[in-house]
């Protein structure tokens, strides 16, 4: 009896775990100090990066994907367009934190980028998601 109710624990336990967000718990997994590729502070709202994302869409045809953190206002990601392509072990996030204004500093953003690699590949796409905000009218091919 008792090797039939640990068999009931364990095969619920793994309903459980198959139930929740996979995207999220990969996510955790990534945001840790030693995937962390580049930290930036740009002077951009959120608002200011998703225009520059959506001018980037229209004049390239596509652009990195900006998301707003659920429940949250000051936090938010940007993942590139074709991670869906991709096994999610080689996904470049960059994670946005908005830093209030202060009498000394106005508005900004801070970046941080997570990969699990950290290769000329890689670097290449974090320029190009970079590049997308800061020119988006410029295309790569």
């Amino acid at each position: 009896m008792r090797k039939f109710i640990a068999f009931a624990i364990t095969v619920s336990m793994l309903v459980a775990g198959c139930a929740t967000d996979s995207s999220s718990a990969r996510e955790d997994n990534l945001r840790k100090r030693e995937y962390l590729r580049t930290e930036r502070t740009w002077t951009m709202t959120f608002p200011e990066i998703q225009q520059a994302l959506f001018k980037h869409e229209r004049e390239c045809g596509n652009a990195p994907i900006f998301r707003m953190k659920e429940g949250e206002t000051s936090f938010a990601y940007i993942t590139e367009p074709e991670d869906n392509d991709r096994p999610w072990n080689q996904t470049i996030l960059v994670d946005l934190m908005w830093l209030q204004p202060s009498i000394r500093q106005e508005t900004r953003t801070r970046l941080q980028v997570y990969s699990f690699y950290s290769d000329a590949e890689v670097k290449r796409r974090i320029q190009n998601i970079f590049d997308a905000i800061n020119k988006p009218g410029e295309c790569r091919s």
